[in-house]
């Protein structure tokens, strides 16, 4: 698949899948962003917004917290098959939430 220039399509980040994820179940679950993010994470509903659009990384107690309350696995929640530097070919998941992850060894 091409985009209406050629190029081929852009591949969405690990933060934009994962938040995808994350944002799907609070959906089935009719969960309210403002509810959720100020009574979970202590984060306003337009700071979720933007975590939930993978314009913000999640920290890694983000995601333990959002496991917690939705009680999933937190593997359940990160993206299968993500490709990127931080996927399944890059070395496992980073330190979330850094302005430069590197991988955990």
């Amino acid at each position: 698949m091409t985009t209406a220039a050629g190029a081929p399509p852009i591949e969405p980040s690990f933060d934009e899948q994962l938040g995808e994820a994350i944002h799907q179940v609070l959906w089935r679950r009719r969960i309210k962003q403002t509810q959720f993010g100020a009574e979970v994470l202590g984060i306003t509903q337009s700071a979720l917004s933007n975590k939930l659009r993978g314009k913000r990384p999640f920290t890694a107690q983000e995601l333990s917290s959002i496991a917690d309350a939705l009680q999933l696995d937190l593997n359940k929640l990160t993206p299968r098959g993500f490709t990127g530097p931080f996927g399944p070919d890059g070395g496992g998941l980073s330190r979330l939430g850094e302005s430069n992850p590197r991988p955990i060894h």
